[in-house]
């Protein structure tokens, strides 16, 4: 992983922030949580335990996945972690976006915990998956349907994914996975390979060990496709993509003689929404623990807890 480079071009648009670039967009976060004000930073969406950010402002070129606090050591792991899980896509046919993880230092003294950042091009406006969905009248046969099913079911013990629409892009010819950035890939002995400790400092300890394991529970799931295909219907349904659910389930049962439970896809909407209604409860009081007990800055940006105390 390199640290010290200037921006470069691919496909004539030049994506790759400098260092300095990346280092001034995480000065406006740490603001933003500093003042818990939103706009002090181009937020453009949020995961989980990661949030979404533009660069540049105007027109951006990349979108740049804010992880939380990380030492370069796990930087560099987890970079590498990420071409290898890209190389195992790309032997399965499976073309993901451009990535890279970038280390950003603190700019506190004797911090020697900076801040992770994957860094991505942005893709064009419109061709996120659940978007091509949206405008586009519901056919069984889609494209982007078939690729992302056929994805799916080459999930396996060693590497899989996420294959919810809003997860892939297409331009009208090339389909691409774009959540690359939290590798779902495991080792011999089945560990999960993805170092989940930098995410999970973003709650309580006491409760670390139990939210990393439902963590690591729900990755485990994915490596039966099946349950991969419940999950992508499920992300219909969260994005309010209902008339999608039967074309897609008929593509499944049609061409992979597989049939995905209607009911098993509403079960994992709702057990995704409480892991992530739980989790933001913990951040809360992480939160409050090091601001007003320990008066130390909470390092995780979460829009919907900036503006709220």
């Amino acid at each position: 992983m390199a640290t010290n480079r200037s921006a470069i071009t691919i496909e004539g648009v030049t994506w790759r922030p400098s260092d300095d670039d990346l280092a001034h967009l995480d000065s406006r976060v740490r603001s933003a949580l500093a003042h818990r004000d939103v706009d002090r930073a181009p937020i453009i969406g949020s995961g989980t335990l990661s949030t979404a950010l533009a660069w540049p402002d105007v027109n951006p070129v990349a979108v740049c996945h804010r992880t939380g606090p990380m030492t370069r050591g796990q930087a560099i792991e987890l970079g590498s972690l990420v071409a290898e899980y890209r190389r195992v896509l790309g032997q399965r046919a499976i073309r993901s976006i451009e990535t890279e993880v970038r280390y950003c230092p603190s700019p506190q003294p004797g911090d020697h915990s900076g801040t992770g950042y994957v860094v991505q091009p942005m893709p064009r406006n419109g061709t996120l998956g659940h978007q091509v969905l949206g405008a586009t009248t519901p056919d069984a046969d889609h494209p982007l349907v078939a690729a992302v099913v056929g994805a799916a079911l080459q999930a396996d013990r060693q590497a899989s994914l996420g294959a919810g629409f809003s997860q892939w892009s297409w331009d009208g010819s090339t389909v691409r996975l774009l959540s690359v950035g939290a590798p779902l890939m495991w080792d011999q002995q089945g560990t999960f390979r993805y170092n989940l400790d930098p995410s999970l400092s973003a709650i309580p300890l006491p409760m670390r060990a139990l939210i990393r394991g439902q963590l690591e529970d729900r990755a485990s799931r994915n490596q039966a496709p099946d349950n991969v295909l419940v999950g992508m219907v499920a992300d219909l349904l969260r994005r309010k993509l209902d008339h999608w659910v039967q074309p897609v389930r008929d593509h499944c049962a049609r061409t992979h003689e597989l049939y995905v439970s209607l009911e098993q896809a509403r079960d994992h909407d709702t057990t995704e929404r409480r892991l992530r209604t739980a989790i933001g409860a913990l951040q809360r009081v992480e939160r409050w623990w090091r601001e007003s007990a320990r008066e130390q800055p909470y390092p995780f940006f979460v829009p919907g807890l900036l503006s709220r105390s």
